[in-house]
């Protein structure tokens, strides 16, 4: 019964441990005024969830690198960018070194939910 209990007990242990990963989210961002721009990647830097963060003014394109988490939503993004989080367009949210990054500019983009 023991060795049920232990084998059951790092079955759980390890499943918690595969689940976090790194994530990533490209996105475009409508604001073109560089201090804004400037603002934001300051601020959403100070999430203790954001391994990196860079936002280009000339192309709008956004790009963020978790740190290893749990899970990562769309949600989760708008959510690091306040009051900008209308802003953010072309939001594409994968597994980093497993899923594949989109190529800018987002062409193929859907807008809305």
């Amino acid at each position: 019964m023991k060795f049920l209990f232990g084998v059951f007990f790092i079955m759980i242990i390890s499943s918690d441990l595969l689940s976090q990963g790194e994530y990533f989210a490209q996105a475009k961002i409508s604001i073109l005024e560089q201090d804004i721009i400037q603002n934001i990647e300051s601020e959403v830097r100070l999430n203790p969830y954001v391994k990196v963060i860079r936002i280009d003014v000339l192309t709008q394109q956004v790009f963020v690198l978790t740190k290893s988490i749990n899970s990562f939503t769309e949600q989760d993004l708008r959510s690091w960018f306040a009051e900008n989080a209308d802003e953010l367009t072309c939001i594409h949210i994968g597994v980093y070194g497993i899923d594949a990054l989109k190529s800018f500019p987002f062409n193929d983009c859907r807008e809305g939910p």
